[in-house]
């Protein structure tokens, strides 16, 4: 009898675990605290997951996945622990704390459900796609009644305009990649229009990085491991031109102008002009000068003593001050300047391991999210929001999850 109920539980137990990161997902654009509650609940289920079924072990490239999560999880932890226990600046809410944390986490609840990946049936790739598609539409009509009610940009009532845009296109392609492969008219007028409104709504979060990359990774993404005919690469390049030329006036053009103005406000006023991209250039300059000063770590409060020192020397930068507390804008001088080299040597390892695991396993979808982290890192931080880290944990899971199932459905063709 109870060795009945233990072989239920372990089968059971790695449905649970998915239904639950599915309702995080789905729960992001709603009720991110809630979603995070899910999240945690997920990931201590799958401690007791990996204890039950611990011996079966994640195939390579999965495990170089769950390494990802841990490496990048681990070097943003230890940083905190060396830092700051013993000093009277610790704080355990420190977002860097936080972040390593769930992380790790996120490799936890990734080498559970790798390990069972053999175990669950094609339905589930199913779910998976249903779940990614629920989660856009979710946010798509939250976007929507703002965009309404409201002229300016949208951040879907999350308060970051710039963290929704990452999540939101990020959702956007998974959504377009799941879809292109059903061949039938009804999804391919779907696959249409989720195109069309992901641009619109990209356009509303006046997102500059997103609005520039997006078609960019989408169109990679689509193309590449693919056999298509320069039929369907030509109307992709049609509809993509089509919907930019259409927000151009409106959208595009007050962003290069807006862009172009403040570079020559930076070298005009030597980075002392506050503005978006004025604040995000001299962030970088300081944050290079930092890394040189102390190329193996410092912590926050020394950071930003540094960022005063460097500005009243130099006179130069100073619209980086307000920022120095918060973050610099950029993945890898925010790293370099607070993790030291270490801390670039884990976070460059932990983008070559996702790309080599799309490579190995030819994962359109897991190159389409892995690129738009990579791309997310050269003008903002994704390694520091409790929503992002959670949402991008997630959405590595799941394509790499749906990717076994597929492969394993055709195999047994």
């Amino acid at each position: 009898m109870l060795t009945n109920i233990l072989l239920i539980s372990k089968r059971k137990i790695t449905l649970l675990i998915l239904g639950l990161i599915s309702i995080s997902l789905v729960l992001n654009f709603i009720s991110s605290s809630w979603g995070r509650v899910f999240f945690f609940v997920a990931s201590y289920l799958s401690i007791v997951s990996i204890i039950l079924h611990y011996k079966i072990k994640p195939t390579k490239n999965l495990l170089l996945l769950t390494c990802a999560f841990i490496l990048i999880g681990l070097s943003k932890y230890l940083w905190f622990c060396f830092e700051y226990i013993g000093n009277p600046d610790y704080n355990k809410y420190n977002s860097y704390f936080n972040t390593g944390q769930r992380l790790i986490l996120g490799g936890v609840i990734s080498y559970a459900l790798f390990s069972m990946v053999d175990k669950l049936s094609y339905s589930k790739a199913k779910v998976i796609e249903l779940t990614i598609l629920v989660s856009f539409f979710i946010a798509t009509i939250i976007g929507l009644v703002q965009a309404v009610r409201s002229p300016g940009r949208i951040d879907f009532y999350l308060g970051f305009a710039t963290d929704s845009a990452y999540m939101y296109s990020t959702l956007s392609i998974c959504s377009v990649i799941y879809l292109q492969q059903y061949k039938s008219l009804f999804y391919r007028l779907l696959t249409v229009a989720v195109l069309l409104v992901s641009l619109f709504m990209i356009f509303k979060t006046g997102t500059r990085n997103i609005l520039i990359s997006y078609p960019i990774i989408l169109t990679i993404s689509l193309l590449v491991w693919k056999k298509h005919s320069w039929r369907n690469i030509f109307w992709c390049a049609i509809l993509l031109s089509a919907a930019f030329a259409a927000g151009y006036n409106n959208y595009i053009k007050p962003k290069i102008n807006v862009t172009l103005n403040e570079i020559q406000s930076y070298e005009v006023n030597n980075g002392n002009f506050n503005g978006s991209l004025t604040a995000r250039l001299a962030m970088w300059a300081v944050g290079y000068e930092a890394f040189k000063h102390n190329p193996l770590s410092m912590s926050l409060e020394k950071r930003e003593d540094f960022f005063k020192k460097e500005v009243n020397e130099t006179n130069k930068n100073s619209s980086a001050l307000a920022f120095t507390r918060i973050h610099l804008h950029n993945e890898i001088i925010e790293t370099a300047s607070l993790q030291g080299i270490f801390g670039i040597i884990a976070l460059l390892l932990t983008y070559a391991l996702l790309l080599a695991c799309c490579i190995r396993d030819k994962n359109n979808v897991l190159l389409g999210v892995s690129l738009t982290i990579i791309t997310i890192g050269l003008t903002d931080v994704v390694f520091i929001s409790r929503e992002q880290t959670i949402f991008f944990s997630i959405i590595i899971i799941f394509a790499a999850l749906h990717q076994h199932i597929k492969k394993k459905a055709q195999d047994n063709k």
